[in-house]
C-alpha cells in the first residue's frame, strides 16, 4: 500500500470506480452534480412552513450545521458538498440548485487551505496520493468578471467511458493540461512507469514538489497573493453567490474557516470584500484561533468544542439577519 501512493492519478481512480457505480468505492460517487445523494438532500427544503437552510462546501460547514440542527429545530438542512471541495466547487453546486430550490438562507463555506485549489477542474490533480474523481467548473477572472471552462467530464459514468475511449481521454486531459494549474502529465497519465516500484517512489516525491510550487502562486508564509488567478476569482466569487441568492429572496452568509497554519491569511484576503458588500459572514479566527493546535483534530478539522462554538454564533447571526430583513 505505501508504494502504491505512487501510483498514476489514472491507475489509482481506475481502482476507485470500478466498472459501474455499485463497484465503486463510495468516496468515488461524491461530489458530482445531480447525484442520487445530492437530490435526497434537497428534497427536504420543499417544506415551506419551516425555515430552509442549504450550505454548500467541504465537511468542515456540514459538522458546523450538525451542531446548528438542534439548536435551530424548526429549521430544515441541506448539505451539499464534495471531499476537499474548493470554493468554485460549491459556487458551481450553487448555481445547479439556484433554478429548483428555494431556500430561506444559503451558506457558503471557505476553507483557507482550499483558496490555492481554485485554479483546478477536478480534485484529482490537487491530491495526487488521495484523488477523489468528482470535477467542477474554473472561473478564470478576465479583469472584470469570471469565464467559466466547463469540465467535460461531469458523472462518474462519463469519467469511466472518458479512460476507456481514447479519443475523449486525450480531449479531456488536453482540456486539464490548458486549463488546470494543477495538471501533471507525469504524474496524471497511467504508463508502464505504474510497473517500476523505484518510479513510484520518485513520482511521489515529484508530486509533492509540484504541489508545493502551485500553492506557492497563491499562498505563501505572509498571506495570499493578492493579483493571484484564484484571489482575483475568490473575490468574484463571493460577490456573485450573495448577490444571486438576495435576488432570489434567501440570505447569504459566508463561513470562513481560517485552516491550521493559515494564520488569519483568509480573513485578511475576503473580509474587506465581505464587508463593502454587506454579506453576512463568520469567521473562526475570534473563537478557534487557527495557531492554537487544541482547536484541531488530527485530519486538520476542527475539535468538537469548537464546531459547537461556531454552532451557536451562527445561529444568532442567522437570527439577527433575518429579523433585521423583516
Amino acid at each position: 500500500q505505501y508504494f502504491s501512493y505512487g501510483l498514476s492519478i489514472e491507475a489509482k481512480i481506475r481502482r476507485l470506480l470500478g466498472d459501474s457505480d455499485q463497484q465503486a468505492v463510495p468516496i468515488a460517487l461524491v461530489g458530482w452534480p445531480h447525484t442520487e445523494q445530492q437530490k435526497q438532500t434537497t428534497r427536504a427544503k420543499l417544506d415551506k412552513n419551516t425555515l430552509r437552510i442549504t450550505a454548500y462546501g467541504q465537511s468542515f460547514k456540514q459538522h458546523v450545521l450538525r451542531e446548528l440542527e438542534p439548536l435551530m429545530p424548526r429549521a430544515t438542512f441541506a448539505f451539499i458538498g464534495g471531499p476537499g471541495a474548493p470554493l468554485n466547487f460549491a459556487f458551481a453546486r450553487y448555481l445547479e440548485d439556484q433554478p429548483t430550490v428555494q431556500s430561506d438562507v444559503a451558506i457558503l463555506g471557505i476553507v483557507a487551505s482550499s483558496v490555492p485549489d481554485i485554479p483546478t477542474m477536478t480534485h484529482m490533480t490537487r491530491n495526487f496520493e488521495m484523488p477523489f474523481p468528482h470535477t467542477y467548473p474554473l472561473y478564470v477572472w478576465n479583469g472584470s468578471e469570471c469565464d467559466t471552462v466547463r469540465p467535460i467530464v461531469n458523472s462518474c459514468q462519463s469519467l469511466r467511458e472518458t479512460l476507456d475511449d481514447r479519443t475523449k481521454r486525450e480531449a479531456w486531459l488536453a482540456q486539464l493540461r490548458e486549463h488546470d494549474d494543477y495538471y501533471s502529465s507525469l504524474m496524471f497519465r497511467e504508463s508502464v512507469l505504474d510497473l517500476s516500484t523505484c518510479t513510484r517512489l520518485l513520482r511521489r516525491a515529484w508530486g509533492h514538489r509540484v504541489l508545493r510550487s502551485r500553492v506557492e502562486m497563491t499562498h505563501s508564509s505572509t498571506g495570499f497573493v493578492e493579483d493571484s488567478q484564484a484571489i482575483l476569482s475568490a473575490r468574484w466569487m463571493v460577490r456573485q453567490f450573495a448577490e444571486r441568492a438576495r435576488n432570489e429572496g434567501a440570505l447569504p452568509v459566508v463561513l470562513l474557516f481560517n485552516s491550521r497554519d493559515f494564520a488569519d491569511h483568509l480573513d485578511r484576503m475576503l473580509c474587506p470584500t465581505l464587508e463593502a458588500d454587506g454579506i453576512p459572514y463568520l469567521s473562526t479566527q475570534q473563537l478557534a484561533p487557527s495557531n492554537d493546535p487544541r482547536n484541531f483534530l488530527r485530519d486538520g478539522h476542527f475539535v468538537h468544542a469548537a464546531n459547537r462554538k461556531f454552532a451557536l454564533a451562527l445561529k444568532t447571526l442567522i437570527e439577527r439577519e433575518l429579523a433585521d430583513g423583516a
